[in-house]
C-alpha cells in the first residue's frame, strides 16, 4: 500500500463512549504505540539497517542530477563549520564559496522541511481517517487542523481518545520503520537529486556500527520534521487542559504542583503590589 494513499478501513464512527467501535487490530496497535512522550525527539540512531541499496550507484556525473553531500542539511542551524566541512580544504578557501555554499544549504533546508511538513501531515490524516473521527462527535475530521481541532475537545482522561492519537503519531510510523527512507527517495527522484559517492563512502567507511547503512541527511530531516507535527497536536492538547488538569481538587484538596503554582501566583501579586 503506497504510504502517502493509504485507503481507509472499513470501522465505524469514533465515539469516546462506545468501547467496541475501535476494532480488535488496531486497539492493539494503539497499546502497542506506547506513551506520547517516548517520540517526542527522533532517535539518535542514524542507521538504516533494513536499506538494501538495490540500486546500482553512478559516477557523479548525470547533468540532469544535483548531487549532495551525504551529510548536506544539518539538524540545526547551518553554521560556517559545517559549511566548511561539505566544502572540503580546497573549496572551503575562498569566502565567497562558503558563503555561496551557506545560502545554498538554506535554502535546500528550508524547501526540503516545507514538502516534508505538508506530506507527514498527508501521512497524519491518512492514519486519523482509518478512525473516522468526528469532531465533539459531529463534524468529520477532514484535515491536518480538524485532527488538532478533535484533540482539543477530548477529554484528558479518554484513554481510548489517547490510544488513538498515540496511533495516529506513533503507531503506524513504528510499524513502518523505514517511512522516511520511502519519502526521501521520493523527494530525490521529483528534485532529481542524489548522494555523491565519496560522500557517502566516507560517512559510511566512519560508522561505528558494522552492518548497517546510514540514512542521509534528507531523510535524517524528514524525521526532525515529524517531531515538529507531533508538538504541534501535544501543544494544543496542553494549552486546552492546563488548568483543568494542574488545577484539579483531589480528596486531599489542590495536588502539590497547583499548589506550587497558587504559590507562585501569590508571590507575582506580592511583588507587584509592592513595586
Amino acid at each position: 500500500m503506497d504510504i502517502l494513499q493509504k485507503s481507509s478501513t472499513e470501522t465505524e464512527d469514533f465515539n469516546p463512549g462506545v468501547s467496541d467501535n475501535i476494532k480488535k487490530s488496531n486497539r492493539e496497535k494503539c497499546h502497542k504505540s506506547g506513551d506520547r512522550k517516548n517520540a517526542s525527539e527522533p532517535s539518535d540512531d542514524d542507521t538504516d539497517p533494513e536499506d538494501p541499496s538495490d540500486e546500482e550507484e553512478e559516477e557523479d556525473v548525470d547533468p540532469n542530477t544535483t548531487y549532495l553531500h551525504f551529510r548536506e542539511i544539518p539538524k540545526d542551524a547551518v553554521h560556517r563549520d559545517h559549511v566548511v566541512a561539505i566544502l572540503g580544504p580546497e573549496s572551503a578557501k575562498s569566502e565567497d564559496a562558503i558563503i555561496l555554499k551557506t545560502a545554498e544549504v538554506e535554502r535546500a533546508k528550508t524547501e526540503l522541511r516545507s514538502w516534508a511538513n505538508e506530506h507527514i501531515k498527508r501521512m497524519f490524516l491518512s492514519n486519523a481517517k482509518e478512525f473516522k473521527l468526528k469532531i465533539k462527535g459531529k463534524k468529520p475530521v477532514n484535515s491536518f487542523l480538524d485532527i488538532k481541532k478533535w484533540w482539543r475537545n477530548c477529554s484528558r482522561d479518554d484513554k481510548k481518545a489517547i490510544q488513538v492519537l498515540n496511533y495516529i503519531q506513533y503507531g503506524w510510523f513504528k510499524e513502518n520503520k523505514r517511512w522516511e527512507v520511502k519519502l526521501e527517495r521520493l523527494y530525490m527522484k521529483e528534485n532529481h537529486l542524489k548522494y555523491s559517492r565519496s560522500s557517502k563512502a566516507a560517512a559510511q567507511k566512519n560508522c561505528q556500527k558494522p552492518g548497517v547503512k546510514l540514512k542521509g541527511c534528507i531523510a535524517q530531516t524528514i524525521s526532525y520534521v515529524k517531531c515538529d507535527v507531533v508538538k504541534q497536536v501535544q501543544t494544543v492538547g496542553k494549552k486546552i487542559k492546563t488548568w483543568h488538569v494542574d488545577y484539579q481538587v483531589t480528596s486531599g484538596g489542590y495536588d502539590s504542583q497547583s499548589r506550587r503554582k497558587v504559590r507562585q501566583a501569590k508571590a507575582r501579586r506580592f511583588l507587584h503590589h509592592h513595586s
